[in-house]
């Protein structure tokens, strides 16, 4: 994995690392763009990985500050230029990560869960001086204001329509829960759904290829963290627990969203022991990933697979 980059291995550092970075500024593939990475650090090493790497957060760099102009302080611009910048390099560590040997963990879904837990640590004091800061909810009122200009001059909606967001105050206070109830979940599924994109994408044969969902299963002690965050949640309804709430609500949301692909495995594996056609498998898929993006129904789908995946505690599936 760590052969020397050499010959038309290059093609491939340059080639990916432009995809990647094409990626990351197109709005509606931004959130694939770790995969041409995934795809290199499977087919040409972890080397060819790193300086694809290299690439990309320069690129990332540099256009940032083109498009955030050039007439203001450069101080002024390379502030939310570095943050930008830290927030990719953040992605690339867990991506790399999961595919090294991280803390000498063998299986790859704990090395996930152990960088992202050194994520959450790391965070608390960025957490705690955000969730206080003036400066930051300056910039959430201000973020407010622009989208609702947007959505009154691009989208020809009339200052009537957006009353209901009249309150720059309590909306930018939502944006704030939203953003800070969920950003170590989003990190956490943003490189899961990477690796699995990305070493399917790159698998040679289909004895490369990801181990399907039917073969996934989380130990019983996975359940009792999972339990204590969400009874945090409910504690935080009547009494203050500072950004606890906030971790708390994001190891929630992560231990949910394991247990539901472990609820989409148990599926898989009676529709492996029924012996169900791989055509009607397929539009089973798409119509659950239909109904998933439904709100409301997708809310409740998405809690049915979470209580299936936790019921094999009890109930036995034979998937042991």
């Amino acid at each position: 994995m760590d052969a020397p980059v050499r010959g038309r291995d290059w093609w491939w550092v340059v080639g990916l690392g432009l995809l990647a970075i094409a990626f990351y500024y197109l709005n509606v593939l931004m959130v694939a763009f770790l995969v041409p990475l995934q795809v290199l650090y499977a087919r040409r090493g972890r080397r060819a990985f790193l300086l694809s790497s290299a690439l990309v957060l320069i690129g990332v760099a540099a256009i940032g500050l083109v498009l955030d102009g050039g007439s203001g302080a450069l101080l002024a611009r390379l502030i939310p230029s570095g943050i930008e910048v830290g927030e990719v390099l953040l992605l690339l560590l867990g991506l790399l990560a999961m595919n090294s040997r991280f803390l000498g963990i063998e299986r790859r879904i704990y090395r996930l869960l152990a960088v992202t837990g050194v994520i959450a640590v790391l965070s608390v004091p960025l957490l705690i001086y955000a969730a206080q800061s003036v400066q930051v909810n300056a910039a959430l009122r201000a973020m407010v204001r622009a989208t609702l200009r947007i959505m009154q001059s691009s989208l020809g909606m009339s200052s009537g329509s957006l009353a209901q967001f009249s309150d720059i105050d309590k909306a930018a206070a939502l944006l704030k829960g939203i953003v800070f109830r969920g950003y170590l979940f989003g990190y956490f599924v943003m490189l899961a759904a990477t690796w699995r994109i990305g070493s399917s994408f790159s698998a040679r044969s289909m004895e490369e290829r990801p181990s399907p969902l039917s073969r996934f299963i989380l130990p019983e002690l996975v359940l009792w963290p999972v339990l204590a965050s969400w009874a945090l949640v409910v504690i935080s309804r009547f009494t203050d627990l500072g950004v606890v709430v906030y971790l708390a609500w994001n190891a929630g949301l992560i231990g949910a969203f394991l247990y539901a692909l472990t609820g989409v495995g148990i599926v898989e594996h009676l529709l492996d022991r029924l012996r169900v056609a791989r055509g009607l498998r397929l539009l089973l898929m798409l119509g659950v990933l239909f109904l998933l993006m439904v709100p409301g129904v997708g809310i409740v789908l998405a809690g049915l697979l979470t209580v299936l995946g936790i019921s094999e505690l009890w109930v036995r599936f034979g998937r042991v």
